[in-house]
């Protein structure tokens, strides 16, 4: 009787060595050129853009309007009126002002912004102040950003001016 082991060592030599041809066999096969094809290829290459197309042809765009028309924060000499002291003390001080006066009732306050925001004649707006140099504005503006110059705000804005 023949053993078993006696052909298991020889088969088990014989499979480790095809597994390993097998595995390291495909790069005998390939030759070396092969590995650089792809950065030559013409897909590989850098974008070109022809001159004129790097820059969006602008000539039927529609012009923006000045920067004045635009809206937004106003700049600080548009309204109101200039008192001496930074925004923060002159922003206390239109608080206390503001605290004073019957009719007028503060319904925010933003120290981050240095405003208040306020009903007074049954119109709500803001009470803002801005830093002017040495200086500080104090303004109202309505709930869309403009400034306000007649009617109950203006009012307001001399009542508080004249306590100042």
């Amino acid at each position: 009787m023949i053993s078993v082991t006696r052909y298991a060592r020889p088969l088990l030599a014989a499979g480790v060595a095809l597994a390993l041809v097998s595995g390291t066999g495909c790069s005998w096969i390939k030759h070396r050129t092969h590995k650089t094809d792809y950065a030559n290829s013409t897909e590989n290459r850098p974008l070109e853009v022809p001159p004129d197309l790097d820059v969006p042809d602008t000539s039927a765009a529609t012009p923006l309007p000045p920067a004045s028309l635009l809206g937004g924060a106003k700049t600080a000499n548009s309204t109101g009126f200039l008192v001496d002291g930074d925004a923060k003390t002159v922003w206390s001080k239109v608080g206390e002002v503001l605290s004073g006066f019957n009719g007028v009732t503060v319904t925010g306050r933003a120290e981050a912004i240095t405003s208040y925001d306020v009903n007074y004649s049954g119109q709500s707006f803001l009470v803002r102040v801005e830093s002017a140099g040495a200086k500080s504005r104090v303004s109202a503006i309505s709930p869309d950003g403009i400034s306000l110059t007649q009617g109950p705000a203006a009012q307001l804005l001399a009542q508080i001016q004249s306590r100042f």
